[in-house]
């Protein structure tokens, strides 16, 4: 149902709404965009969203979960955007999970990494 109120920001009452950056999509892509920027919501986040491992906040999900969460893209895209962030260095990857059998992975950003790629793009062009 489209929402009819000037003073709501989404148009589709209880849906989901993604804010990406254009130098992100410039820098990453589309979809590496909208993953990298819900990454940070969820990192960001003050609910009950992710564990501090090390002073470092993880956020736990498998495939099928990013797909249910990011419902624009499917478990393949998905997978292909996670494992080139992690190629770069963006997002960090690691299995803290209690059971050898759990192969579902943990994720976290490396802001330096990033900040570094995203300022020599700046600089570059």
């Amino acid at each position: 149902m489209l929402m009819q109120k000037k003073n709501n920001r989404v148009l589709i009452k209880g849906s989901v709404c993604f804010v990406t950056q254009p130098e992100l999509v410039h820098v990453f892509g589309r979809s590496a965009a909208v993953f990298l920027q819900q990454l940070h919501y969820w990192m960001t986040s003050d609910g009950n969203v992710g564990t501090i491992i090390d002073g470092q906040k993880w956020i736990y999900n498998s495939y099928a979960a990013w797909a249910d969460h990011i419902q624009i893209f499917s478990q393949s895209t998905l997978r292909r955007v996670i494992k080139k962030l992690e190629g770069m260095g963006v997002v960090l990857s690691s299995n803290f999970n209690k059971k050898k059998s759990d192969q579902t992975k943990w994720y976290t950003l490396n802001y330096e990494v990033l900040e570094n790629i995203l300022k020599g793009e700046g600089t570059s062009g």
